[in-house]
């Protein structure tokens, strides 16, 4: 599969950048507008197991009733931004659309998954190098390097 994202305005980087910003905001606000109305209606419990699942359906639920139904994001819109064929020049079809919807959203998906186990392994890993005194021996140090990392996981 192949296409482009192309410009009737010849959009510059800066104009392309900024669709992009304000595609993030649009779906940050939905995002966060749905998150709320969820831990309000499922509890905290259940709320906290499901967000990262909540997050994927509420950026599919953006990419879905724009990108796959050949409706500009806001973002696009902006810019004037069209999503076609590399070779032919033509509008995407249907089925790559939805492609599409999904290489947007699934990689946010498993790295929100995938970034607690990577947080504790580090952690995990970090102590069992202070046990075995093989790379640090100051503890303090220690302390401050798993903040780092659990700071920038998160």
């Amino acid at each position: 599969m192949s296409f482009s994202l192309v410009s009737s305005l010849r959009a510059s980087v800066a104009e392309v950048a900024r669709a992009g910003e304000r595609d993030e905001y649009f779906k940050a606000v939905l995002t966060q507008d749905i998150l709320s109305l969820c831990a309000r209606t499922l509890g905290n419990r259940v709320f906290l197991s499901k967000k990262p699942e909540i997050q994927f359906l509420t950026h599919m639920t953006y990419y879905l009733t724009t990108t796959y139904q050949a409706i500009q994001t806001l973002g696009e819109e902006y810019c004037d931004l069209d999503y076609l064929e590399s070779t032919s020049q033509l509008p995407l079809t249907q089925s790559k659309r939805f492609l599409l919807c999904l290489g947007l959203s699934i990689p946010s998906y498993f790295l929100s998954r995938l970034t607690p186990h990577i947080r504790s392994f580090l952690i995990q890993q970090s102590s069992v190098n202070n046990n075995n005194n093989n790379i640090l021996n100051n503890p303090s140090l220690q302390v401050r390097i798993r903040e780092f990392i659990s700071s920038y996981l998160e």
